[in-house]
């Protein structure tokens, strides 16, 4: 099946909630969105921050207030939203789901500003690549692992993935998994 343009697959709603019930100490000053797309993840997770900054590559999306390249300094150095930051560094939270060809260059920039970043990944992302060996030196603070999920609502694109988090999420587990499946009941171990 061949990638979407831009690499861009939009957040199921379920997988925003599943990280603010099981992340609900995370909140503060700024939100940033750097790969906001139609802004569904921003919105969702707005009302625990006092303001939010909202930035994508693709200019035909309506949202953003911003279209920089989320790989490059020019978003994180020299535009709006890195004006933003430098008041509130340790309060703002990068929150995104980053497309996955590039969210490795993305979570190095938005270390580069705050020690707080939230990125929606596949699992596989953990895995030893040389885009990704800071990892050894960098790993998560936290983990949410969540149940395969599909991007595109047909099913064909089942993956599994997890929020990993870096900063203070609170007082959780350095990893948890998320058991509650969308659209099916809760299974209990000895039951059916």
């Amino acid at each position: 099946m061949a990638r979407k343009a831009l690499d861009k697959y939009r957040t199921p709603p379920w997988m925003t909630e599943a990280f603010k019930e099981s992340f609900p100490a995370i909140g503060g000053g700024l939100l940033i969105d750097p790969c906001c797309g139609d802004g569904r993840m921003v919105t969702a997770l707005s009302d625990r921050f006092g303001d939010y900054g909202a930035n994508d590559i693709d200019k035909s999306e309506s949202f953003p207030s911003m279209y920089f390249d989320a790989t490059g300094d020019d978003l994180w150095e020299g535009s709006d939203l890195a004006r933003m930051i430098l008041p509130c560094h340790r309060n703002t939270w990068v929150i995104t789901n980053p497309p996955f060809a590039h969210a490795a260059e993305i979570a190095q920039q938005a270390l580069s500003v705050t020690p707080n970043v939230a990125l929606l990944l596949r699992m596989t992302w953990l895995e030893p690549r040389p885009n990704r060996m800071w990892l050894g030196d960098n790993p998560p603070d936290c983990m949410l692992v969540l149940p395969r999920g599909s991007f595109s609502g047909g099913g064909q694109d089942m993956t599994s993935c997890a929020w990993y988090v870096w900063g203070d999420a609170g007082d959780v587990k350095p990893i948890r998994v998320y058991t509650k499946i969308p659209g099916q009941k809760l299974l209990k171990i000895g039951e059916g």
